[in-house]
């Protein structure tokens, strides 16, 4: 049987995660699998490296990380299957990640791309991608989200959480300026809701240390968890300290009665569990969209299954509340589109395509 070897590139956590999924299925699929990943940062492998690899390659599948300054291995990935004439794809894990404009001069002869179950998805990719195959894999943190890992009770329990307590969940942004703004105003609007605990799950990729959130925990008169992969902050006996030990976002969603987020890819997954979401903007990550997404506004509150606040902090602070007492506003419209997903369909779907694509006849 002829040797099959893939090269796998992604920078961004999504990418990232899901060829990590990825890569014990080719293997058993009898491929060679050269992973370069950077689960949120950037990369380890110097260009020449990289073609090099490349050019010894059968086929290459590239994640499509944002904004651009995250995206160049990838690209460069790309570029140089088309230089040697290898057969590349992408990954689209996103509402509008196929349209990322920084990808634009590698669209052109890519072969395949992997988006989202949308047929809106798959229609404006193929406007983009005038030869690639394009197919709905799905996100895999979907379906995650579907069979989740821990209980309600059991991970209110891990984080100390008591059962009757409200608990506000916000995801973090990779852009700083973005959480931050977030964060605080979220704070700021539960000042009045009374007992709720607020619990901040940073993003893998915004490049700091989860204390350097400890003033939020500080000087706030709501409870406040800094939970991150690795480790968690939070106030013991009026202190801030730092723990050893903490848990992927996906794994804190149960816990939550609303989540409020800006963009994040987190809001199908909590939408496949049924907690009700705000989506709060400001101006600057409403421009951020448009590059990043295709379009300025948030595809799940265009769906109905987020409620969007721009700016206002006491109509977030009046959502919030609002949803917290009466959730079912929004989980109808989630559960008629965001119905349990399939386990491991994503990987199995890129898995016959790079067979596929390995196997068919070229010109």
């Amino acid at each position: 049987m002829a040797q099959k070897t893939v090269v796998l590139v992604g920078r961004d956590a999504a990418p990232s995660k899901f060829f990590n999924l990825m890569k014990p299925e080719l293997e058993k699929a009898g491929w060679n699998v050269l992973s370069f990943i950077g689960h949120g940062k950037d990369v380890a492998v110097k260009p020449l490296e990289l073609s090099g690899i490349i050019s010894g390659a059968d086929l290459v599948l590239c994640g499509m990380s944002a904004p651009a300054q995250n995206a160049q291995v990838e690209i460069s990935a790309a570029g140089e299957a088309c230089f040697y004439g290898k057969p590349y794809g992408f990954y689209a894990d996103t509402w509008g990640a196929s349209a990322r404009p920084w990808f634009e001069n590698v669209r052109g002869k890519a072969s395949f791309i992997f988006v989202l179950n949308n047929e809106d998805e798959v229609e404006k990719t193929k406007s983009l991608y005038p030869v690639a195959r394009v197919l709905k894999s799905g996100n895999p943190e979907w379906e995650e989200a579907s069979v989740p890992v821990y209980s309600r009770e059991e991970i209110r329990i891990k984080l100390g959480i008591a059962m009757e307590s409200k608990v506000v969940l916000v995801p973090g942004h990779k852009s700083l300026p973005i959480t931050n703004f977030l964060l605080v105003s979220t704070l700021h609007a539960l000042h009045n809701y009374g007992e709720a605990d607020l619990v901040y799950a940073p993003h893998p990729g915004d490049g700091v240390s989860p204390m350097m959130y400890r003033d939020v925990v500080e000087f706030s008169d709501v409870r406040v968890l800094i939970v991150g992969k690795d480790k968690m902050v939070l106030k013991e006996n009026g202190k801030v300290v730092e723990r050893e030990g903490g848990y992927p976002t996906g794994h804190l969603l149960p816990a939550a009665d609303v989540m409020v987020e800006s963009a994040s890819t987190f809001c199908m997954a909590a939408a496949i569990q049924r907690v009700p979401i705000v989506s709060f903007f400001s101006e600057v990550s409403k421009l951020r969209n448009i590059p990043t997404f295709g379009q300025r506004e948030w595809e799940p509150v265009e769906q109905g299954v987020a409620v969007e606040v721009y700016g206002d902090l006491d109509e977030l602070g009046e959502e919030i509340c609002l949803l917290l007492e009466r959730p079912h506003e929004l989980q109808g419209r989630q559960e008629e589109l965001y119905p349990p997903q399939e386990q491991g369909r994503a990987v199995r779907m890129v898995v016959k395509e790079l067979e596929r694509q390995f196997y068919r006849p070229r010109a």
